[in-house]
């Protein structure tokens, strides 16, 4: 391909959109057309697809287009369909790899990492319906059923099939993009954010459940697609539980530690900086001991098996 024809190419394909809407659906530019210079990219594009002579990113665009696909092309087509294929695969493996079902988010933000395979599964899904070129094979059904492609979801479980279903998916995109950043690695979106509002509604549908009359839960697929993305990220269902518990065990750590400290050192002849974290430590026993008045079992247990002596709640 060259670098004319690379440059000319979108110019000629909005061209082609045109001529397919106003003048022939079919696709196919034949002799009798008066646009010369159209029939003459058409001719142009077929030569270099025959002698597999185009970028790939422009043969999807042509697929898009729903440019004809001839016989002869197949094994081009196959190449690039396997390729996007192995990037599905490797989403499986970073994404969903604890799932067992496959399903990637459309999204209309063109910054998301996913943003080009989401288009590309939404595609197949069209041609797998026999709404898009080319035909869907049974080699590509047997390769999406290899890895249990979501392609239709049970009734009340709907997922990118109504409005509000796509703003779901859309929330689920932002917020693997917020673990993108691996700064927000165990913890959840600032509650005063939308998406922190939405975790937290999505956290409360699981957990409890709505508190409508007739009680929901939060449905299984979107659980297990959420539940997936936090357990990768660091985060519990019960994210206010594991933060408490998470915090006992890391005040319980410091605690033992300090006790060895101090099995050691001579307490008169301690510095300052010592004197400071010897306070620190004894404060933090003094006010565990206090708030475990109205502890629930599981916060005991972890200071029973960790050796820390506090009163019994019936003392």
């Amino acid at each position: 391909m060259s670098a004319n024809d690379f440059e000319i190419f979108q110019h000629f394909l909005d061209r082609y959109l045109i001529y397919r809407r106003d003048v022939r659906n079919t696709g196919a530019v034949n002799k009798e057309t008066d646009d010369f210079e159209l029939l003459n990219w058409y001719n142009r594009i077929k030569e270099l697809l025959r002698n597999d002579g185009i970028p790939e990113k422009l043969v999807l665009d042509l697929i898009d287009a729903d440019f004809p696909i001839e016989s002869g092309w197949e094994g081009l087509i196959k190449k690039f369909w396997n390729d996007r294929f192995v990037e599905l695969l490797k989403f499986k493996e970073d994404e969903q790899k604890y799932l067992d079902f496959t399903f990637v988010s459309q999204t209309k933000n063109k910054d998301s990492k996913y943003y080009s395979l989401g288009a590309w599964c939404a595609r197949q899904k069209m041609r797998r319906k026999g709404l898009k070129t080319p035909i869907w094979t049974d080699y590509e059904e047997q390769k999406m059923n290899s890895i249990n492609y979501l392609w239709e979801i049970p009734d009340g479980m709907g997922i990118g099939t109504k409005p509000k279903d796509n703003d779901w998916a859309n929330k689920l995109v932002e917020l693997e993009e917020y673990y993108d950043n691996k700064e927000n690695f165990k913890t959840i979106p600032n509650q005063k954010t939308k998406l922190g509002r939405w975790i937290n509604d999505q956290i409360s549908l699981k957990l409890t459940g709505s508190r409508t009359k007739n009680k929901t839960f939060l449905n299984p697929i979107r659980e297990a697609l959420l539940g997936d993305l936090l357990t990768k990220n660091g985060v519990e269902w019960k994210w206010q539980e594991q933060k408490e518990r998470e915090a006992i065990i890391d005040g319980l750590s410091k605690w033992q530690e300090w006790k060895q400290w101090r099995a050691k050192i001579n307490i008169e002849k301690i510095t300052d900086a010592e004197k400071v974290y010897n306070k620190d430590i004894q404060q933090w026993a003094s006010q565990t001991r206090y708030r475990t008045k109205k502890w629930d079992i599981w916060k005991l247990d972890l200071l029973t098996k960790a050796g820390f002596d506090y009163p019994k709640q019936n003392e």
